[in-house]
């Protein structure tokens, strides 16, 4: 086998990655290009108004101590990892929207990129792999996910799947 060329033997390596960075790229553009006009203007809505104000009575404590408090509801015990996101979440950006949206928005970026990578390893074709988490990330079928902070664990779902 040449040296110059990838262990699939299609492309040298230098092109084959600069394909890669460039279908990275790509990637991320699709990821952003839903939120970056209007990501400052978002806010928190229906649900998160409660789950903001359950941390907020509970006061300035540690992520642990807003993780027991609600992970001691009883809704919650099916989702600790939620539970543990969330509390995180209010420790770090408090009642302030901008924060849980661009954690969001860097999760999924995160996955079109795993997605991307994984469809890449697997299908061995290029336009495929891309046009698919590009899809993914574009289309407004999860826009809930990508919106309501309360409903960010769905993002975060489908990235530790991947």
């Amino acid at each position: 086998m040449n040296a110059d060329l990838s262990p699939s033997g299609n492309l040298p390596n230098r092109s084959r990655s600069f394909e890669t960075i460039a279908d990275l790229i790509f990637i991320g553009v699709a990821a952003l290009a839903p939120v970056i006009l209007y990501i400052r203007q978002l806010g928190v809505y229906t649900d998160d108004w409660g789950l903001l104000a359950f941390f907020h009575d509970h006061g300035d404590r540690t992520v642990l101590d807003h993780f027991r408090r609600f992970y001691s509801l009883g809704i919650t015990h099916m989702r600790p990892v939620q539970v543990l996101y969330e509390s995180l979440l209010y420790r770090f950006f408090g009642t302030h929207p901008f924060g849980y949206h661009l954690v969001n928005t860097v999760v999924f970026l995160g996955t079109g990129w795993l997605f991307y990578l994984s469809l890449r390893l697997t299908l061995r074709d290029r336009l495929l792999a891309l046009t698919i988490p590009a899809l993914f990330l574009v289309l407004p079928n999860h826009s809930s996910a990508r919106f309501v902070p309360f409903s960010f664990m769905v993002g975060l779902s489908i990235r530790l799947c991947i």
